[in-house]
């Protein structure tokens, strides 16, 4: 869901949708379960935004930079964490909106992006989660309630720790 009128709504909806779908199609197993959040910063100057995260992240000076042809005109940070049981896909980029717009489908959140922002994902996920049929919606409520939790902290920590960036 992009920009849901609230959490509890997008939790309401999911958890139907997915218990529906459980009990529909007799599923046995889920081989992957995810929580994505996306977080966008806005900024002023793009330019400036990559050289900090060049030098916050990187730590690397010119000469090192020169090796590999010069400093790289976007920064992107991917990694892969475990985040308790979880795993979690995160990747922080500097975006301009004309890269941003692709991202997303609504017209409505495509409007009113920010024509420089800090992009964070995170996509939380299990593999081959263990519950049982009967407490799949509170398997679900337990997993996005933590996803909620965890990666947004994580993600508000992150950019205040390096400052935003600025």
């Amino acid at each position: 869901m992009e920009i849901p009128e609230s959490y509890e709504k997008f939790l309401d909806i999911t958890t139907s949708f997915f218990v529906y779908l459980g009990n529909s199609l007799d599923i046995k197993q889920i081989s992957r379960i995810g929580f994505r959040i996306i977080n966008l910063n806005e900024y002023n100057n793009f330019d400036r935004l990559v050289a900090n995260m060049r030098k916050k992240l990187y730590k690397l000076g010119d000469e090192e930079w020169d090796i590999l042809g010069g400093p790289p005109v976007e920064v992107n940070f991917p990694l892969n964490l475990k985040l308790g049981k979880n795993q979690v896909n995160f990747n922080l980029m500097p975006l301009r909106k004309e890269t941003l717009v692709s991202l997303f489908d609504s017209p409505t959140v495509r409007e009113i992006l920010p024509k420089i922002a800090l992009l964070i994902d995170f996509d939380l996920y299990a593999t081959n989660p263990e519950f049982k049929k009967n407490d799949i919606k509170r398997f679900l409520v337990d997993f996005l309630e933590f996803g909620k939790t965890e990666v947004q902290n994580k993600a508000i920590e992150f950019v205040e720790y390096f400052e935003r960036f600025e």
